[in-house]
């Protein structure tokens, strides 16, 4: 017998999928922890350290030159859990950190130079992967009754130097896509009037320009279904609300 909770859990699920035509899961990839590879490079995890010093060390060897290249990353990785080539040319390093949450890293194989790093609490990929939608909390070093959680999107198309990088610490970059105060202002201040809680994993659209989500408002006590279309004014993202129960009442009517 189903509880409350998975109940709602079932319910969001099938207004998302009501919502968006989801797309289709990408090809696998020859990948894991510790090794990736792509038509030009090859990857090894040569040498990971934890503790007072965090650190990883890779091999990476080019299949054109036959030539390798050992690169050192100072990066605070707890675990690394995937290491990926995309465009034959970027390495996505995928791990988690030591007080918690993710840590994502994109590194220029051809250059061996650290574009950038993302420290979030939720995540998705796009199906091409060009994209990554984000959650984080800004300011991130605050007690929890300080912070206040802003969602990011980073597209690995744009130069590394597009966005600018709203923690001073340097482990977030991208646009801000929600709240709409934040997406509406380009502005990475998060209020203290207003939070959210995510109820749902972020969705993409098959043609990557949608994302949909459920998020309670804890200052009305509402649940909503999100939609952020990311090109819908100009180039610029849309945010669309609607409540969760009127989607509900929608999707039984259609």
């Amino acid at each position: 017998m189903c509880n409350s909770r998975s109940m709602f859990l079932c319910l969001s699920l099938v207004i998302i999928v009501g919502c968006l035509r989801i797309a289709a899961a990408p090809a696998a990839q020859q990948t894991s922890a510790t090794y990736a590879q792509s038509q030009r490079y090859s990857v090894l995890l040569e040498e990971h350290t934890t503790g007072v010093i965090y650190r990883i060390v890779l091999r990476v060897l080019d299949k054109q030159t036959s030539g390798t290249r050992r690169v050192e990353l100072r990066e605070r990785y707890r675990e690394v859990t995937q290491m990926q080539v995309h465009h034959n040319r970027y390495l996505i390093i995928i791990g988690t950190l030591p007080l918690g949450g993710h840590i994502i890293s994109f590194l220029d194989l051809d250059t061996g130079i650290l574009l950038n790093r993302i420290w979030c609490y939720g995540y998705a990929f796009s199906p091409s992967k060009n994209k990554i939608v984000y959650l984080t909390h800004y300011p991130r070093i605050t007690p929890p009754m300080f912070h206040k959680s802003i969602v990011l999107l980073y597209d690995l198309q744009l130069p590394a130097d597009r966005y600018p990088n709203y923690s001073e610490y340097g482990m977030n970059y991208g646009i801000p896509v929600f709240p709409e105060i934040n997406t509406l202002s380009k502005s990475y201040d998060v209020t203290l009037d207003e939070e959210y809680i995510y109820a749902s994993p972020f969705l993409w659209s098959e043609d990557e320009e949608r994302i949909v989500t459920i998020v309670r408002d804890t200052g009305q006590s509402k649940y909503y279904v999100i939609s952020i279309d990311l090109h819908a004014n100009k180039g610029e993202p849309v945010i669309r609300r609607k409540d969760l129960l009127e989607a509900a009442v929608g999707l039984k009517e259609r």
